[in-house]
């Protein structure tokens, strides 16, 4: 009878330990290689999630691609604010695809914001970029 009650203990603990394996399998992180089939150079995905900070959320959106450069704006929000109460951390930034890679978490952001100020702090970086002076950011 011993070998019964621990077959029966065995098994009545069993769905546990597979739902703790299907969690690991499921949440676990991605590694790089797979990241560069998540951020397309073609920005076929419009917003990206940055890495949490306390009391902030943090998102990129795409605006455009070209030569290796990918155009986007940063911005910001507190979790439990309104969608349109949020901060433009940079309005216009040029970034590589790599840094892009490296610095993104995951597809899907918290909503955009009036393109206004991104083609302002484009055309400046576009005249910085004719001259040969545009930053690019590789890290």
């Amino acid at each position: 009878m011993p070998a019964i009650k621990g077959r029966t203990a065995f098994f009545s603990v069993l769905p546990g330990y597979l739902l703790l394996l299907l969690a690991a399998v499921l949440c676990r992180a991605a590694p790089a290689a797979e990241m560069s089939d998540r951020v397309p150079a073609s920005s076929e995905v419009y917003s990206w999630r940055l890495p949490p900070v306390p009391g902030e959320l943090r998102w990129v959106n795409v605006k455009d691609s070209s030569a290796g450069i990918i155009h986007i704006e940063v911005l910001a929000r507190a979790p439990k604010g309104k969608p349109w109460m949020f901060k433009r951390l940079a309005a216009h930034m040029a970034i590589t695809e790599q840094a892009l890679q490296a610095s993104v978490v995951k597809a899907g952001g918290y909503g955009g914001a009036y393109p206004e100020a991104y083609y302002e702090e484009r055309a400046r970086w576009n005249a910085l970029d004719a001259a040969g002076k545009a930053p690019v950011c590789t890290t």
